[in-house]
């Protein structure tokens, strides 16, 4: 027989071992996952046949292989988490990865601990995986089914909760969340729903809109768990909603909140122009009556009662119109004569609807214009204004045109209106100044033939825009060139300005003859330019006769010393030695009074060059002082320096034009300064710079002549005789060089009381501006 014999079994214990073994092999076979075992390095040592059936993958191809050398895991989080654990021989459990089989992609879950020989070494890992590709698919379908469903919720306008039977929160849409939790403080999954009924009340999310429902977070509650609510709501986001609440059978309970602000803006858009209309209504100035088709009053505002003087229970809702006529007969207002008759003719008129406008003056002098106007549904809307001021108006106005046209007449300007192609009106001064035969002449005579071809382009122009821009439009201060009508030349300033003419606008435009004007100002430029030419070229001169003048004097100086002092041996007579004194000082004198002439000269044709440096006031101020003490004592006053034993700061300056400066002043100072007076000289920080002064008590400025002081050649005792000598250029000269400082030159007199020049520099050119001014200010206190 070919049938095969079942193997042999061992007997006793091999027996026994080997029903163990294979109920094992039986257990491993039946179950869904499958068995293996990694030695200390971690390489796969055994598994199970159930593998290969999942994958379609021969287990013996991972054996003496790791994980990761088997399946090529990606470097992520987890990956790294399930390397940590293998290397500190920890246990793990569901530890899930994937990879591609010849059976497609499939997904695996492990779990493992390890194996412990009995001296305590690491022997390896046992442990199970499990194929778990169909449940990830699985899951993957929910939440794919999840997602569309909440895209869905998220893409409606309305709110959507849903509410398990056991009332917890089991989910909601973008729009619910937005309106009550935008922060996401409390709503989640899960939430019971008091929890959340509190929260929402406690924190005012919300407020209920009108009386439609409970107050309370408790009667909220009973409410939802009746069944059905409806209800409105404003959130604390300024939205409103409409909440719609209902139990679903087997489902829980569903609440859809739409957003109803749109309308509730309407509603309140509506209500806020009711209002607006009705407080208009009672408030216009303008008096309204409305009728129904059968003349029956609806509405009438206080101003209509007002302006027709009626009693309040004439005009009431539900009256007729024909009450109020019969009521202004009986008391005389449409005066005497048929009034009854005249009454019933108007009445008629308003009883058929006909748009009528009319006006009347009332007994007490009141101007009213009345009108009907037809509604659509029969009715008749009647309006009642006050012109009486507009009454005043127009006759004020009709005097004052009267008046107008008097000025108009009588003005000595040409005054002419005009609109573009064509003369409007002229006045006589337009006749005389155009030489017109008479107003008709000119009337009749075209734009072109009084304006310039050249210029007529211009003014179309700007008449175009004052046109545009309407009645009062104005432009002045124009010249233009234009034609009498004799053919003679001449210049006019023009203004113009829109006005209303004829009931229409147009140009009105007033007209002098500015030729004499144009001449003299022609001849007076002329002037001006041939006086600066003048002036340039006497700057410019002096300025390029420094060298000429400067030095023949430096040879009648010198010589006149060497002469003086007897170099190569005596003169003889003393007489010559007194001749050779006058001739040193007056050439000493001459050419003093030339360099002050040549730097002014130099000064005002901008060819004085200033070489900024630091310098060092103390040192400078007893340079100056040392040259004015000589001349000082030579006068008999009293020079003091206030500036000894202060820090004084440096300056950024010239040295020697700021020195040539306080030279100058000292020198005016001590030169009309009595014996006893006395001279000083101060330094004084302020806030935006420095003042160097220089104070005496001299015969002092008068007031008249310190608007001149300054100019060059004018001293201030030209009135006495000449006592001091001088050429009356050291100010002039010296407010010249301080404004080449970026500064200024200041004098401050009263005449018998002495004077104080100030320089004053910026404080640019102060070192160390700030340590400086707080240093002074505090030696000053």
């Amino acid at each position: 027989m070919n049938a095969k014999m079942p193997p042999k079994l061992p007997d006793g214990e091999g027996q026994e071992a080997f029903s163990a073994e294979r109920r094992l092999a039986d257990f491993m076979d039946s179950a869904s996952t499958w068995f293996w075992e990694t030695d200390r390095n971690h390489c796969f040592t055994f598994i199970s046949q159930r593998f290969t059936e999942y994958t379609g993958v021969q287990a013996e191809a991972f054996l003496g292989k790791s994980r990761a050398d088997a399946t090529n895991t990606a470097d992520t989080p987890e990956f790294r988490a399930h390397l940590a654990d293998l290397a500190e021989h920890r246990p793990f459990v569901d530890y899930v990865y994937g990879g591609q089989t010849p059976n497609g992609f499939h997904w695996f879950k492990v779990s493992g601990r390890p194996v412990i020989g009995d001296g305590g070494e690491f022997l390896g890992y046992r442990g199970t995986g499990t194929d778990i590709t169909k449940t990830r698919a699985d899951e993957d379908r929910v939440r794919d089914a999840e997602g569309r469903l909440a895209g869905a919720l998220d893409s409606i306008n309305e709110g959507f909760i849903l509410y398990g039977e056991d009332e917890r929160i089991i989910m909601y849409n973008e729009v619910f969340r937005a309106a009550f939790d935008p922060d996401n403080e409390i709503l989640r999954p899960g939430l019971m729903l008091e929890d959340w009924i509190t929260w929402v009340f406690d924190t005012g999310r919300t407020t209920y809109l009108g009386d439609v429902g409970p107050r309370d977070a408790e009667m909220r509650l009973a409410t939802h768990r009746s069944g059905s609510f409806e209800g409105e709501f404003t959130f604390h986001t300024g939205r409103s909603y409409r909440v719609s609440e209902n139990r679903v059978k087997g489902a829980g309970f569903v609440g859809v909140y739409t957003d109803i602000t749109a309308r509730r803006q309407r509603d309140m858009e509506r209500q806020k122009q009711a209002d607006m209309l009705s407080t208009v209504f009672t408030n216009l100035r303008l008096g309204v009556c409305v009728t129904d088709a059968n003349r029956l009053i609806t509405h009438a505002n206080q101003r209509f009662q007002e302006l027709l003087g009626l009693p309040a229970d004439l005009v009431a809702p539900g009256r007729s119109v024909a009450d109020i006529f019969e009521y202004n007969v009986q008391r005389g207002e449409y005066g005497d004569g048929k009034t009854r008759i005249e009454a019933a003719q108007r009445y008629e008129i308003l009883r058929d609807g006909v748009t009528l406008r009319f006006e009347r003056t009332r007994p007490d002098g009141t101007h009213l214009e009345i009108s009907n106007d037809a509604l659509p549904d029969g009715g008749v809307v009647i309006g009642v204004s006050d012109q009486t001021a507009w009454k005043q108006m127009h006759e004020t106005l009709r005097e004052r045109e009267e008046r107008y046209r008097h000025l108009v007449e009588s003005s000595p300007d040409a005054i002419l209106v005009h609109d573009q192609s064509a003369i409007r009106f002229a006045n006589s001064a337009a006749v005389t100044i155009f030489r017109a035969d008479d107003r008709a002449h000119l009337l009749a005579s075209p734009i072109t033939r009084i304006i310039r071809p050249r210029t007529l382009t211009d003014l179309r122009q700007q008449s175009r825009d004052m046109l545009a821009e309407g009645v009062g439009s104005s432009r002045s201060g124009v010249v233009v060139e234009c034609l009498r009508l004799d053919g003679e030349r001449f210049d006019m300033e023009i203004e113009s300005a829109v006005i209303s003419f004829a009931g229409e606008p147009m140009a009105q435009v007033v007209i002098r003859d500015v030729t004499e004007r144009k001449r003299a100002e022609k001849a007076l430029h002329q002037a001006k330019e041939q006086a600066e030419l003048a002036s340039r070229s006497k700057s410019e001169f002096l300025a390029n006769m420094s060298h000429e003048l400067r030095t023949p004097l430096n040879a009648i100086i010198g010589f006149s010393e060497i002469i003086r002092d007897s170099m190569y041996g005596p003169i003889g007579n003393e007489r010559y030695a007194t001749y050779i004194n006058d001739i040193h000082h007056s050439g000493t004198h001459l050419l003093s009074v030339i360099n002050d002439i040549l730097d002014l000269s130099k000064a005002e044709a901008g060819r004085l060059e200033v070489r900024d440096q630091e310098v060092t006031l103390d040192l400078m101020i007893e340079s100056a002082l040392r040259i004015a003490r000589s001349r000082g004592d030579a006068a008999g006053a009293t020079i003091i320096n206030r500036t000894e034993g202060r820090d004084l700061p440096e300056i950024i300056a010239d040295s020697r034009l700021i020195k040539q400066i306080l030279i100058n002043l000292l020198s005016n100072a001590t030169k009309f300064t009595k014996d006893d007076g006395e001279v000083a000289i101060d330094v004084q920080m302020v806030s935006d710079g420095i003042e160097l002064s220089v104070t005496d008590t001299g015969i002092g400025i008068p007031t008249e002549q310190l608007s001149r002081i300054f100019e060059p050649f004018v001293q201030s005792d030209s009135g006495l005789s000449r006592r001091f000598e001088g050429t009356g250029l050291g100010l002039s000269l010296s407010r010249s060089l301080a404004e080449l400082h970026d500064g200024k030159l200041t004098l401050h007199s009263s005449q018998g009381k002495g004077t104080r020049a100030v320089l004053w520099l910026p404080m640019a050119r102060v070192s160390d501006s700030q340590n400086m001014y707080e240093r002074l200010i505090s030696d000053s206190e």
